[in-house]
């Protein structure tokens, strides 16, 4: 759910700006694939999708195994889902986005995309995982 919620907040953020869906999956894609990505067409942009995907499990997975040891986690998920949604924004931004085969990718300057992608991270993707494990990990 978290990586459904986060591509549509880009597709759609993206969109306004006239940024067509092919080319944000393959900007996803041209973190992995450099930016050779964006000459690559479908085939670059399922590629962006399932790193997308990969990623949102990836975030899903830490959380989970981070509950079982710290079981408080669960406890509180309206304080907890934020503060995770804030420490994945934080690492995106500072360890995966830096190391993006693709230059582009590394710029992080303070702007609109940058306050709503944290918002977004904080608000709704932190919060739908903390949320999920604790429905669904029981």
């Amino acid at each position: 759910m978290a990586g459904l919620l986060d591509l549509t907040y880009a597709t759609t953020l993206n969109a306004l700006r006239g940024v067509p869906p092919i080319r944000v999956l393959q900007s996803i894609a041209s973190g992995l694939l450099g930016p050779g990505a964006y000459q690559g067409g479908l085939r670059t942009a399922v590629w962006g999708v399932v790193l997308h995907f990969v990623i949102a499990l990836g975030a899903a997975s830490v959380f989970f195994l981070a509950s079982r040891e710290l079981s408080f986690l669960l406890e509180k998920p309206f304080l907890w889902g934020p503060v995770f949604g804030a420490g994945i924004y934080a690492f995106m931004h500072t360890v995966v986005l830096p190391l993006a085969a693709n230059p582009r990718l590394h710029h992080t300057a303070f702007s609109f995309p940058t306050v709503s992608d944290f918002l977004v991270h904080v608000v709704l993707l932190g919060p739908v995982i903390v949320f999920a494990v604790r429905r669904f990990s029981r």
